[in-house]
C-alpha cells in the first residue's frame, strides 16, 4: 500500500545502495522492487561499476528495463571495491543521484560474511585464523578480495568520508541495520522520503527476510560446493532437488550471531582494529552506533 507523499514529483534520477554488504540490503530491495516510482535494475546487484573498466552512461542505463521512475539497484561491493566510487560519480557527474550506505556492527557483520562464504565453498579456516589470513588473502586474488574481506569491510570512515566529498553529505542517507530489523517501516520511510517517493508500508513478514545459518561440518560443504556441476549433471532435475533440500537439512544449522563466543584475546585484537576507526565515524555522521568494542559484542 502507498501513502501519499506531497514531496513527490516524478524526479527522475538514480538511487543507488553501495554498501555495507551483510545488513539486510536484500530485504531493502524486497520491500522497494515492486514500488510503481522506481525504475529497478535487472537485479538487485548490478555489479556494474566493480566490474566495468571503463564504465558509460549508456551502457548503465540499458541495466535498468524501464522507461520511467528513478534508476534504483544496491550493490554493496560498490562502498569496498577499488575506485568504484569514483566511478560513480564521474559517469553520473551531470545526472541527480542519492546514495545509501546501511552500517552494522563491524563484527556481527564480519561473521555474518565469514559465515556466507563458508557456506559457498569459500572458506575452510576458523573465523580468528581468517582474521590475522586477510591482509594477506586480499591482495592475492580479486577473488579472494570479494569472498574473504570480511573485516576489512567494517572499517567505514575513510569510505563514508569519500562518499560525502564526491555526492555531498546531504546526497548520502546513512541507516543502520540495528535500526532497520527493530523498525523496518520507519527505517523504510526513511528512505521514501530522502528520495521523495511515496511511502510504501511494510507487511508483518516482509517478503526477503532470511534465517541466517551455519554449517554443521564445513569439510562436506567443501566437497559439495566444488563437484556442485558435476552432480547436477548426474542426477536427474527431480533427483537433484531432493538431494538439495536433504543436504540442506542435514549440514545446515539456524544461528544467531549473539550466541558465537569469542575468546578475550580475539575481542582485545578487534578492539584495536576497530575503535578508533568506529570514534571516527561516529564523529563524521554525527551519531553514536554503540558498536565500539569492549569486554564482549553488543
Amino acid at each position: 500500500m502507498i501513502t501519499k507523499n506531497e514531496k513527490f514529483n516524478n524526479k527522475e534520477g538514480y538511487f543507488i545502495g553501495v554498501g555495507i554488504g551483510k545488513t539486510a540490503t536484500s530485504l531493502i530491495y524486497e520491500l522497494l522492487k515492486n514500488h510503481p516510482q522506481l525504475n529497478i535494475g535487472k537485479v538487485k546487484e548490478l555489479h556494474y561499476f566493480d566490474n566495468t573498466d571503463s564504465p558509460s552512461i549508456e551502457e548503465y542505463e540499458q541495466l535498468f528495463p524501464g522507461s520511467k521512475g528513478i534508476k534504483f539497484e544496491i550493490t554493496p561491493i560498490y562502498i569496498y571495491f577499488k575506485d568504484v566510487l569514483k566511478k560513480i560519480a564521474s559517469v553520473l557527474k551531470n545526472e541527480k543521484k542519492k546514495i545509501l550506505i546501511v552500517l552494522r556492527n563491524p563484527v556481527k557483520r564480519a561473521q555474518a560474511h565469514y559465515f556466507h562464504s563458508m557456506r559457498r565453498g569459500e572458506e575452510m579456516e576458523s573465523f580468528e585464523k581468517s582474521f590475522d589470513l586477510e591482509k594477506k588473502r586480499i591482495v592475492n586474488s580479486v577473488t579472494e578480495y570479494r569472498a574473504n574481506s570480511y573485516f576489512s569491510r567494517g572499517l567505514c570512515y575513510d569510505k563514508i568520508k569519500e562518499c560525502y566529498e564526491l555526492f555531498g553529505k546531504e546526497n548520502v542517507l546513512i541507516l543502520t541495520y540495528e535500526d532497520l530489523k527493530k523498525d523496518t517501516q520507519k527505517s523504510i520511510n526513511e528512505i521514501c522520503d530522502f528520495i521523495s517517493i511515496d511511502r510504501t508500508k511494510v507487511p508483518e513478514v516482509p517478503e526477503g527476510t532470511r534465517i541466517s545459518t551455519k554449517l554443521r561440518s564445513k569439510y562436506l560443504n567443501y566437497i559439495i560446493k566444488k563437484n556442485a556441476e558435476k552432480i547436477k549433471k548426474v542426477l536427474p532435475a527431480r533427483i537433484h532437488n531432493i538431494f538439495s533440500i536433504w543436504y540442506r537439512k542435514i549440514n545446515h544449522k539456524n544461528y544467531f550471531v549473539d550466541d558465537i563466543d569469542l575468546s578475550q584475546e580475539f575481542l582485545d585484537k578487534l578492539a584495536t582494529y576497530y575503535n578508533e576507526d568506529i570514534e571516527k565515524v561516529e564523529k563524521l555522521i554525527d551519531r553514536k552506533l554503540g558498536y565500539k568494542i569492549e569486554n564482549k559484542i553488543k
